[in-house]
């Protein structure tokens, strides 16, 4: 239970939206990832049971409540999002997912102050205003924004106004470690849904194709701004 909780608050806004980028750590039972499913469940059991799971630790309450500001930062433009997606797709065989989906934030919109209170009762000292809630806050919403300015980017093929070739080498470094970790995890999601999918799990091996295709995008996105620099800065 420890790690699916831990996980859905770490990637909660973008598991409702379009499944997680990744989910810095954590792993389900068999040592995969935990499926959007587990991790909105996992959120749902704390907010109904009003309990911590027995193995989460007070010494991460910050860090979960820092979480649990971005995600409902996030949620009511996610929400709005999917709500018009539900009525464009009335009447179309997409219609039941996306009403699922919409669900789905709206469940996790109401469980996140509840697990957030809980974690208040739970561990005296914690805060969602402290310094460590703040900081883990701030970085999971430069994640998203800096994975929105790398999609703009790749998207519209042209380089920010006023990017200047001496710091080439620097961004360079940075997208390629960046492609590195992202073979990695999705060697790791792949492997893991052969699996799923060889033990017949076929609602966990369409969870990690989700994350794949995702993942997948977000490489896209990243080679595309580095041909972009490199083009930019040949010279």
């Amino acid at each position: 239970m420890k790690t699916k909780f831990i996980a859905s608050i770490a990637a909660l806004s973008s598991a409702v939206s379009l499944g997680a980028v990744g989910v810095a750590g954590a792993s389900g039972p068999s040592g995969g990832h935990p499926s959007q499913a587990d991790r909105v469940a996992a959120l749902h059991a704390v907010a109904m049971t009003k309990t911590l799971p027995s193995d989460v630790s007070c010494s991460v309450a910050n860090r979960l409540l820092g979480r649990i500001a971005a995600a409902e930062q996030r949620l009511p433009s996610i929400e709005a999002k999917l709500e018009a997606a539900a009525t464009a797709a009335a009447g179309t065989p997409r219609a039941a997912r996306v009403q699922a989906r919409l669900a789905t934030a709206q469940q996790v919109a109401s469980d996140l102050p509840v697990v957030a209170s809980v974690i208040l009762s739970s561990c005296p000292g914690a805060s969602s205003s402290s310094p460590t809630a703040v900081k883990v806050a701030g970085r999971v919403e430069a994640v998203h924004a800096l994975l929105a300015d790398v999609h703009q980017i790749a998207t519209s093929g042209v380089l920010p106004a006023g990017f200047s070739c001496t710091v080439a080498p620097a961004v360079q470094h940075h997208l390629t470690g960046a492609e590195g970790k992202l073979d990695g995890r999705l060697a790791k999601l792949r492997a893991d849904q052969g699996v799923a999918t060889a033990a017949g799990k076929t609602a966990k091996a369409a969870a990690m194709a989700a994350r794949i295709t995702k993942l997948s995008g977000v490489r896209a996105d990243l080679v595309a701004v580095s041909g972009l620099v490199t083009a930019a800065c040949a010279a």
